[in-house]
């Protein structure tokens, strides 16, 4: 048994190259690294946050505890992928533009804090630094670049959904305040201001009453302050006349339950 252990193990070994052997065995070791890095990235970070309210007296401190904390996460994947094989990949076509970018925002922001002092320019720079330590971070795991673009274009078609969702509510707001002011008298634009201080909810409903009865053609022309008095009467009594059937409706269904219990009692 122990002999046909050692031989599997002798032929596993023996399948690998030499430097994939030695990735396996530092393993360990490179994840130990990536644990101590990681949390010390993190303890820079919040010390970065903790300094944050102070940016406008002390830029400095939050700087550089942000820059070392980017230091250390990019160093935390260096040491768990490997730091020969991370640093060559960094240098790479596809990476040289974002790994300049990075070393460039790194170095603005140690400019603009210990030489400049600029909150400004620090946060400028500590924001640009920011979004490519978060794609090299994510870059540095399988299949993490295409969650990023599928996150990226989710992000991009809700915005420009609530962009036109903005843009028709405001056409629509547009069209009614138009129609309304087509229509009505001053006098009846005025009282129906008042009654928006008050119960906007009715007011609303009053004027979407009235754009309705615009568009079918049922009014004939302007509405002074009589006709607006006469339209308010007339949805007034129309949402009593709705709450009272409601009510009747609730009186009716508790009778009902009521009658039921009865004839369990029975």
């Amino acid at each position: 048994m122990l002999s046909l252990w050692s031989n599997i193990k002798s032929k596993s070994q023996t399948a690998l190259s030499p430097a994939q052997l030695d990735n396996v065995k530092s393993y360990p070791q490179r994840f130990r690294s990536f644990v101590l890095l990681l949390l010390l990235a993190g303890l820079f970070f919040g010390m970065a946050s903790l300094f944050l309210p102070l940016l406008l007296l002390r830029p400095s401190k939050f700087a550089l505890s942000f820059s070392f904390g980017s230091i250390s996460c990019l160093s935390a994947v260096a040491a768990l992928r490997g730091w020969k094989s991370y640093c060559t990949s960094l240098l790479q076509a596809e990476h040289i533009l974002l790994t300049t970018l990075y070393l460039i925002s790194l170095g603005a922001t140690l400019y603009s804090c210990l030489v400049m002092g600029s909150y400004l320019y620090v946060l400028v720079s500590a924001g640009v630094q920011l979004v490519t330590l978060g794609y090299f971070l994510v870059s540095a795991f399988p299949g993490g670049v295409a969650a990023f673009n599928s996150t990226r274009l989710v992000i991009s078609r809700s915005m420009e959904q609530m962009q036109a969702e903005q843009m028709r509510k405001k056409e629509n707001d547009e069209m009614k305040k138009q129609i309304i002011s087509s229509i009505m008298t001053p006098e009846a634009k005025e009282r129906l201001s008042r009654i928006a201080i008050v119960k906007p909810d009715k007011a609303a409903a009053l004027e979407d009453t009235i754009i309705q009865m615009a568009q079918r053609g049922q009014l004939p022309g302007q509405i002074d302050e009589a006709k607006f008095i006469e339209l308010l009467s007339r949805t007034g009594a129309a949402e009593d006349q709705q709450r009272t059937k409601v009510t009747i409706q609730r009186r009716t269904y508790f009778s009902d339950e009521e009658d039921a219990d009865d004839d369990d009692d029975f």
